[in-house]
């Protein structure tokens, strides 16, 4: 292992050229995302996993899952350019409960990307739903605001004027 980013960049690039056959190396790829990384080799290692395309989706959604914002950040962002269908689930659930403000606005944008009238369904009932905690209620609203479909117009307003979103 080297610390150059030179290294890191040209071991990064390399991966990338070996095309599918790098598969196996995606979770690394994903993972090293958490580490304090030069932000070229960060980027390279987003543009190796985005040209492997809808193979690397999977490792994507489990890098979602990981307890480093960084991680989560970079498979977002990864996932947003690769605009996979399969992404959605986990994005919405990302959305509502991710503790990083960024990264919850980073996939309300991809979730928009995707154009998929199931994310804005998926959301609008956490407006109204018992048990739903105020703070994903919020993030719910926060998110159909920035997907821009107009049925959510309707039940947006209802809910800031039923007051039970918290700022």
């Amino acid at each position: 292992y080297s610390n150059d980013s030179g290294d890191q960049k040209q071991a990064v690039n390399a991966l990338a050229a070996k095309g599918e056959s790098a598969g196996p190396a995606i979770p690394f790829l994903i993972r090293i995302q958490g580490d304090e990384i030069d932000e070229s080799v960060s980027q390279a290692a987003v543009d190796a996993v985005v040209k492997l395309g809808e193979t690397a989706v999977p490792a994507l959604i489990e890098g979602l899952k990981d307890k480093r914002r960084m991680v989560r950040r970079k498979a977002i962002e990864a996932l947003g350019r690769i605009t996979d269908a399969r992404a959605a689930e986990p994005l919405i659930a990302l959305v509502l409960s991710d503790p990083n403000e960024t990264n919850r606005g980073k996939a309300a944008d991809v979730l928009r990307a995707l154009s998929d009238p199931a994310v804005v369904d998926a959301l609008l009932p956490k407006l109204t739903e018992a048990g739903v905690k105020p703070v994903q209620r919020s993030r719910a609203a926060k998110a159909l605001g920035r997907l821009g479909d107009p049925r959510a117009v309707e039940p947006l307003t209802a809910a800031l004027a039923d007051a039970k979103l918290p700022p």
